[in-house]
């Protein structure tokens, strides 16, 4: 699978758009309850494997993903990209690769006033699309996953239609794949703190499949069930996954390292399920916590006790939880060289807005008790 750890951040979690992007986008027509996605974003016989939204791989992606991951398979040197939809490109993000790589985009494509289609890890646009995308607007620097990224801005007003072609996925015969994200500026996430939220995109990201024909989710939904060559598959509805696990009062969901911003994620935390298996939980766990490497820790919860208990019957109750026993997605157990099978997480949700993390060893308990090598995360 191609990588899949990088650059849709750098639009979708980042603050939602420039002022000159706002303005514009003002001045489109409101998005009616039709459908809107009349056209998949790649051909049905490139398709090979579909992500469902709330995958996770930190430490960059330590918070569930607002993006969907589309892979193709390249016969020949390129396989087209398309746009959706009718609407307009306002926002293109050009990133230096490293030999002998060139350059790779994301794009920001408004459908309506409230509907926006976000493309990532593009590494070739259509001429058309070229051709019009003016000057630099900006230029950014952004570090995530020890990774240090020089981002060039453009600002152009590209109106496309459904089913234009505006890039490529190019390279050798083999597979290649893109981020594919959506917001709805009508829809808010039911977030633990919303407040720490309102400025990003990730508050409102919901998955394409929603607006789409019946002919497009029935593609996407067979690729993730019954395909996904060479990767997992998942069986449980909403097919197209979720983004929010957060759930108040509980120790579910996404925290954030005091002092931190929310970006990039690398210092933050998400007690989180599986974006292929539902039922099985996850410590995504950033670099913040002395002992835990940043890994997702995977395993299969208890439904009483205060081992491996469910992360949203862990409460302020004055219990401390220990985990222990992980596995990574493909069922394997998480190795001793990584993480010693001695090891254990502790987890305590010290109020409704604090939650409390360390490590420490079997020697150490039960009873439990944090000595001085804890770290608290917040909403």
């Amino acid at each position: 699978m191609k990588k899949i750890i990088l650059l849709l951040a750098l639009i979708i979690m980042m603050p939602a758009g420039c002022e000159k992007e706002k303005d514009f986008v003002q001045t489109l027509p409101a998005c009616s309850s039709d459908i809107i996605f009349t056209r998949s974003p790649v051909d049905a016989q490139d398709l090979i494997r579909f992500i469902p939204l709330g995958h996770y791989r930190p430490p960059p992606h330590v918070f569930p993903t607002s993006h969907h991951y589309i892979d193709v398979v390249r016969e020949t040197e390129s396989v087209p990209v398309y746009s959706p939809c009718d609407g307009w490109i306002l926002s293109v993000t050009e990133r230096q690769l490293p030999p002998p790589e060139d350059v790779e985009y994301s794009i920001r494509l408004w459908a309506c006033r409230e509907v926006m289609i976000m493309y990532g890890h593009i590494p070739r646009l259509d001429p058309s699309i070229l051709s019009q995308l003016g000057k630099v607007s900006t230029t950014e620097s952004y570090t995530t996953g020890g990774e240090h990224y020089q981002l060039n801005v453009y600002e152009p007003r590209i109106q496309v239609r459904a089913g234009d072609k505006i890039a490529e996925l190019s390279g050798p015969p083999g597979i290649a794949g893109m981020d594919f994200g959506t917001e709805d500026k009508r829809v808010s996430l039911p977030l633990a703190n919303p407040a720490r939220w309102k400025e990003y995109t990730y508050a409102h990201a919901v998955s394409f499949l929603d607006y789409a024909t019946q002919e497009i989710r029935d593609l996407y939904y067979e690729t993730v069930q019954f395909r996904n060559d060479g990767y997992l598959q998942r069986r449980t509805p909403p097919l197209e996954g979720r983004v929010c696990w957060d759930v108040a009062g509980t120790a579910q969901g996404v925290w954030v390292a005091p002092g931190r911003e929310l970006y990039p994620e690398d210092p933050h935390l998400a007690l989180i399920r599986s974006n292929f298996k539902p039922e099985k939980h996850v410590i995504s766990m950033g670099t913040s916590v002395p002992g835990i490497p940043s890994l997702a820790y995977e395993f299969y919860p208890m439904e009483s006790g205060h081992h491996n208990r469910r992360f949203d019957q862990v409460t302020a109750d004055g219990s401390i939880y220990s985990y222990s026993g992980f596995s990574n997605i493909w069922e394997e157990p998480i190795t001793d060289f990584t993480f010693p099978s001695e090891n254990v997480i502790l987890i305590q949700l010290i109020d409704a807005q604090t939650l409390r993390v360390e490590q420490q060893t079997t020697s150490d308990g039960p009873p439990w008790a944090f000595k001085n090598n804890f770290r608290d995360f917040l909403r």
